[in-house]
């Protein structure tokens, strides 16, 4: 079939135009087909591109551990600002410590049992993993954590005999026990180093029944913090890569005050309160470039509890209105050396409300304000 061109037309348009105008339409269709095509491959391109960086992208899961009353105490771990699990029992149930280890949850706590004792527990994704006290006796476990091969490690104390008894437990059996009932002992935390060796922090009196802090590795004594003048505490550390051992806790002065400290090792390295108004710690936290943030809170001038989080000995930020109480317990740093802290703030209704901080900006609360709530530890998981 060939094509015919109409050499009459009544257009009045000499023959060589219509010849023109029939070449420019063939090459607009081509052009137009080109485009198209590159189009459609602009299309698929950018489509593999954003399923790659779907791929690539991440976030940050927040955890936070505490209990709330309703009436009784149930605990409650927290997930990105919602309640994630709610542990409760025949009776009241306590949560206050976590972590996060191959996807699964570890809160560490008690329950109140029938003859109302605190039984230690230990919960697994909600649910009861470890029952480590017969109930005979007063006990709580304060911390926990695990290792490279999915053992548990939890710390805590038992009451034997009207004296605490700070206790390591390592799945669900005794690891460590510490003053074995004749010195009063509390263990408060736990921390694993690379090489599997076990630091924790804690008191125990002496013979003059002063508080004298202390850590240990492995059982053993492997630094004392204060000289049993004067009361003290070691209620957190962490293990620098080099084996340096930093622990925040308190020591009382001569006017009875506690004043919030930092060791390296055996060595005062920051004192962050004046000993004008007590002041108490709960946790610490060592950034990649060797800066040391400490959490806590601090009484102010009219009695009020002021939360805060300090970096190398300096106030770093603090949080609430100065009026209502506010403590800050948990601190974690993120891989981009963001700041997170977690604890309560109370409402003008008198009940305690858990918050998360950013970078000492408040997040939403985790809980509405209507039950008395309190967060006590916070673990990121990264992606």
């Amino acid at each position: 079939m060939s094509l015919q061109i109409n050499r009459n037309r009544n257009d009045g348009e000499p023959f060589f135009l219509q010849s023109e105008l029939l070449v420019k339409a063939i090459n607009l269709s081509y052009t137009r087909y080109n485009l198209m095509k590159k189009i459609s491959f602009l299309f698929i391109l950018l489509s593999a591109l954003d399923w790659s960086c779907q791929k690539d992208r991440h976030g940050t899961n927040i955890y936070v551990a505490g209990y709330q009353n309703n009436p009784n105490s149930i605990g409650t771990v927290w997930k990105n600002g919602k309640a994630l699990y709610q542990i409760s029992g025949s009776h009241e149930v306590f949560s206050y410590n976590i972590c996060v280890a191959d996807g699964n949850v570890y809160t560490a706590g008690a329950e109140v049992n029938n003859g109302n004792n605190r039984v230690a527990k230990v919960w697994k994704n909600g649910k009861t993993l470890y029952t480590l006290t017969d109930g005979t006796n007063h006990a709580e476990v304060l911390d926990v954590a695990t290792d490279v091969n999915g053992n548990v490690y939890s710390v805590g104390y038992e009451i034997i005999n009207n004296i605490p008894v700070g206790k390591v437990w390592k799945n669900n059996t005794v690891l460590y026990s510490f003053g074995e009932g004749i010195n009063h002992v509390k263990i408060f935390d736990i921390k694993l180093a690379a090489n599997g060796e076990v630091y924790t922090a804690g008191y125990e009196r002496n013979s003059n029944g002063i508080r004298v802090a202390k850590v240990w590795k492995n059982g053993n004594v492997l630094h004392t913090l204060s000289n049993g003048n004067y009361s003290a505490e070691a209620h957190a550390l962490v293990v620098a890569a080099n084996g340096d051992v930093y622990t925040a806790g308190t020591e009382k002065n001569n006017n009875n005050i506690e004043i919030v400290k930092v060791w390296k090792n055996n060595t005062v390295v920051f004192t962050l309160t004046n000993g004008v108004y007590a002041g108490d710690t709960n946790a610490i936290a060592l950034a990649s470039n060797g800066d040391v943030y400490t959490a806590g809170y601090q009484f102010n001038n009219v009695g009020t509890e002021v939360a805060k989080v300090w970096k190398n000995g300096a106030e770093l930020f603090t949080v609430g209105d100065g009026v209502h109480d506010a403590r800050a317990y948990g601190l974690c740093l993120s891989a981009q050396q963001e700041i997170y802290a977690c604890g309560y703030e109370v409402n003008s209704n008198d009940y305690a409300v858990v918050k998360v901080w950013k970078n000492g900006i408040a997040t939403p609360s985790l809980t509405d304000g209507t039950v008395p709530a309190f967060g006590y530890a916070i673990v990121l998981q990264e992606y």
